[in-house]
């Protein structure tokens, strides 16, 4: 009855304390918000969602530790929906929020070095949003010692345009979706990277296929449209 993707956001604190909040929820909503660093970490996140027809909001606290931790809950509310296809009012929902200091490694998260024989060292898993059973697009890719990126041949979700920002940790593309007898899906993915984790996470919002038997019937432009996972991680062998 919720979105089901994963959000992701970053926190910026100046030399003065300053803190900047920026993300987004899994289902899109842009988040942003400032404020000042409280004495033990603390980072007020306000942020007005739908047309303030919603809200996330919430203390995270930065722990003192190398990495800097996040580990911490908000609540995320949406008390009307702006148009057919969005999802309905939900929450306020508890999230957790996991993360930690961003820095750039070699290869990014940790991943194994390539070699003559690991030619595949990450793998892209997509999962809810009704994925239909006719087009899995997970696949693997590899993640060069320097950072480069490169995706395997095999590729059925026909992924492209990817953008991928190691500076920064942000990375984005699209997937073609075919499930006959409907017409391709061309959908957008984006997420963040988070070392701490070991892992990158994201979202992906699908408009459902056509179902002339759902009450009321809907089209491929009036069905709903669901969010799902998108996680970057280590191959699994």
């Amino acid at each position: 009855t919720g979105p089901q993707g994963y959000g992701y956001g970053t926190v910026n604190v100046t030399n003065t304390g300053g803190t900047t909040v920026g993300g987004r929820t899994a289902d899109g909503e842009v988040i942003a918000t400032t404020g000042v660093l409280g004495p033990d970490g603390e980072v007020l996140v306000y942020s007005m969602l739908y047309i303030s027809k919603g809200s996330i909001l919430g203390t995270m606290g930065i722990d003192s530790d190398a990495n800097h931790s996040i580990n911490s809950t908000l609540d995320w509310q949406k008390t009307q929906a702006t148009t057919a296809r969005d999802y309905a009012p939900f929450g306020p929902l508890n999230v957790a929020v996991l993360g930690g200091k961003y820095s750039v490694t070699t290869p990014l998260l940790q991943l194994p070095s390539l070699s003559l024989t690991v030619t595949d060292n990450a793998q892209f898993t997509f999962s809810d949003a009704g994925l239909p059973s006719a087009t899995n697009p997970n696949m693997n890719l590899r993640i060069s010692n320097t950072n480069v990126l490169t995706l395997n041949p095999i590729n059925p979700g026909k992924i492209n345009s990817l953008v991928f920002t190691p500076t920064t940790g942000a990375f984005g593309g699209k997937m073609i979706l075919t499930d006959p007898p409907a017409l391709p899906r061309t959908v957008a993915f984006q997420g963040w990277l988070v070392p701490t984790l070991g892992k990158g996470y994201g979202y992906f919002l699908l408009p459902q296929l056509a179902n002339p038997l759902a009450s009321p019937p809907t089209t491929a432009t009036t069905s709903p449209i669901l969010s799902g996972k998108v996680l970057l991680e280590a191959v699994t062998r």
